[in-house]
């Protein structure tokens, strides 16, 4: 009798031990599908957040690269140097001359500009149908402008930037449709080309200062 309960008390330790282990085993697995689905969640959280900035910056990029066509095409200002005749004009050659004729003090030329304060397009006749036509270094247009184009050539194209002293002076000018206000003294950019020089004739057209 004895043993027979032995043998049947081991059987039931037994028995136990393996219910033990399988509860053990299951929890085990349970916790390691736990941690796998945790990984794979921080995982996708980490691609989702990486996928936000992504989006974002190139929303950024295409913003900025839509905002840039509606500045000025001006050379870089560190490319600008004194100019040989007015230290107080900067200048930065665009373009060289097709030709070695130079215009003279009272001479008639037609020119393409584009003029800016601060990144803001004053006027801009490179989008006109014809040339700005002008007396050359009479006073016409601004003193920054003039001193400029009675050094160009024909074909030559440079940006300039002078102060208000040669712009517009301490009037400035008043804001018009399409055109901002330009304060007293503001310092201006201008992209001047020189594509036209009719000479000496009397007829020519001249608007206001530019």
């Amino acid at each position: 009798m004895e043993k027979q309960e032995e043998k049947r008390h081991k059987s039931q330790q037994q028995q136990k031990e393996h219910k033990m282990r399988t509860v053990l085993i299951l929890l085990l697995a349970a916790l390691a599908s736990y941690a796998a689905h945790s990984f794979k969640l921080q995982h996708q959280q980490q691609l989702l957040t990486h996928a936000q900035l992504w989006k974002k910056t190139v929303a950024a990029s295409i913003g900025l690269s839509l905002l840039i066509p509606a500045f000025p095409a001006l050379a870089d200002d560190s490319n600008l140097k004194p100019s040989a005749w007015n230290p107080k004009i900067l200048v930065e050659t665009l373009k060289k001359p097709t030709g070695d004729v130079a215009v003279k003090v009272g001479e008639n030329v037609g020119i393409r500009f584009r003029a800016s304060y601060k990144g803001q397009t004053i006027d801009d006749t490179f989008k006109t149908e014809q040339p700005y036509l002008f007396r050359a270094g009479v006073g016409l247009v601004v003193p920054g402008l003039d001193e400029t184009v009675v050094q160009m050539k024909l074909g030559e194209r440079l940006h300039v930037q002078f102060p208000g002293e040669l712009g517009f002076g301490d009037k400035g000018i008043k804001s018009s449709p399409g055109k901002p206000r330009i304060p007293p003294n503001a310092e201006l950019d201008y992209e001047v080309e020189l594509v036209e020089m009719p000479g000496t004739l009397e007829e020519f057209i001249a608007g206001d200062d530019i």
